[in-house]
């Protein structure tokens, strides 16, 4: 498609007077022979032809389609073609081509329909074939078809160490499998198999870029997920078929859905032990926790629900990678993001707060630092609303507590939360703005030392923030 513009070039007339005609004889003589002209100036948008999926319908997860189109460009140069396959509004595969030609044909191609985390059911999914000349004018056309879940039969098939072992279907959770008859220590690498055969599987969960999480492996061909369970005694390996989680039922160590965390000596000190890993977990799954023995203290309320019944946990806040630690001295998971900041989050930093449920001495003295053991982490649970559940004491060296609202790890306020005299609400006995605009006790007895949870409200905008407080 081509498209002209006219640009009209107008000559300039000037007198000039006798004295100065033979100085400037050669510019007229120019000059009278310009006349009024139009330059032409062409841009072109490209033109997909054709543009067809073997995918028809539907296509079930897990599986090639084939492509073609054709696409041209009748004055300028071709240099990008994209391919996306976008399901819930997130692109899950792509295919991206540099070109320089005005004129392609690509009879025969394909591109992999995965199969996902949390892909519970049948979607529609949207082909978008986009070509871009060098101008940067762009054509695109999409083609629609359902992409359905692939069957998941009774038993699966757990590949390790050169051996083969079945792994049956939950009876109370139709997408848990639970391996049977064997012992697991150390590492090892596995895969998980439709079939008893790897080879000639419909389908291979092996290494993803997630901790204690399976990938599906195109075409069965990929490395396998590990699993370290150190000294620890194992004799079932768990897989969800929804989330791809991978976990155990290890018996020594501090795991978390089968993810060791590993001792940290920086974090630690001579009566404290600390563990840490970085964790995928996924909103609304069921978290299992093994080698701490009173979960009931030590879970973080702020993401996670806890079933005193049944002892289980489940995740509460946005899908993807936490960082995790747990003291062994003061028995409570730390959980955050080291690089957020707001708006994603707000850091609470100060004296006379901690974490954790239950106070400790230790905690009577420093502050102001972002020592995991005194600094609060406040997750978005909802647009504009910010959350942290936090023990706050009088007992403090200096006094009472005082705790500010930061931005960032870095001790900026970008982001305002910068609280005035009435923007605390809720049970705010004894609370007061302190000159630093935090929040402090007045120590005029009315406070009542425990745990509490604030919650930031920052929809009014910046310097007009409000923070609710809820004893717990």
């Amino acid at each position: 498609m081509k498209f002209k513009i006219k640009m009209k070039d107008m000559s300039l007339t000037r007198k000039f007077s006798a004295v100065r005609l033979s100085a400037v004889a050669a510019s007229i003589l120019i000059l009278a022979g310009c006349r009024e002209e139009f330059v032409e100036e062409s841009y072109s948008i490209p033109e997909i032809l054709e543009f067809g999926c073997s995918a028809g319908d539907e296509v079930t997860a897990g599986n090639e389609i084939t492509w073609s189109a054709s696409f041209r460009d009748e004055a300028t140069s071709i240099v990008r073609m994209n391919l996306d396959l976008v399901c819930r509004d997130e692109i899950i595969n792509s295919v991206s081509m540099k070109l320089q030609g005005r004129d392609y044909a690509f009879p025969e191609e394909t591109i992999y329909v995965p199969f996902v985390p949390d892909f519970d059911e049948d979607s529609e999914a949207v082909l978008v074939c986009s070509v871009m000349n060098r101008t940067g004018q762009e054509c695109r056309d999409t083609l629609s078809f359902l992409i359905r879940r692939p069957e998941i039969p009774a038993v699966l098939y757990l590949h390790y160490d050169g051996g083969t072992i079945a792994m049956n279907r939950s009876e109370t959770n139709p997408y848990e499998f639970v391996s049977s008859g064997a012992e697991f220590t150390g590492t090892f690498t596995g895969r998980i198999s439709t079939s008893r055969d790897l080879e000639s599987s419909e389908i291979v969960w092996g290494a993803s870029s997630s901790s204690g999480i399976a990938g599906v492996l195109e075409n069965g061909e990929g490395n396998g997920f590990s699993m370290d369970f150190g000294n620890a005694y194992v004799t079932e390996i768990y897989f969800n078929s929804l989330t791809f989680a991978v976990s155990s039922n290890v018996v020594d160590g501090v795991f978390m859905n089968g993810v060791r965390l590993s001792e940290d000596a920086s974090l630690a000190n001579e009566d404290n032990s600390v563990y840490a890993a970085r964790i995928n977990l996924v909103q609304g799954q069921e978290v299992t926790v093994n080698g701490i023995d009173d979960i009931e203290q030590a879970y973080n309320r702020d993401f996670f629900s806890y079933d005193p019944e049944t002892g289980k946990l489940i995740f509460l806040r946005e899908s993807g990678e936490w960082d995790v630690i747990w003291s062994a001295a003061y028995n409570y998971i730390w959980m955050f993001r080291m690089d957020d900041a707001a708006p994603s989050c707000y850091w609470l930093v100060g004296h006379g707060f901690t974490s954790a449920f239950s106070w400790n001495n230790d905690y009577n003295t420093g502050g102001w630092s972002y020592d995991y053991l005194r600094t609060g982490y406040m997750v978005r649970t909802d647009d504009n609303l910010y959350q942290a559940t936090i023990y706050l004491s009088t007992s403090h060296e200096w006094g009472g507590f005082e705790v500010e609202i930061y931005s960032d790890r870095s001790w900026n306020k970008t982001y305002g939360a910068l609280l005035h005299e009435g923007d605390i609400l809720g049970d705010n006995a004894g609370f007061a703005i302190s000159a630093s605009n935090g929040f402090a006790n007045t120590s005029d007895g009315t406070f009542v030392p425990g745990y509490y949870r604030v919650i930031l409200d920052t929809s009014a905008g910046t310097g007009s923030e409000t923070l609710t407080v809820e004893k717990l």
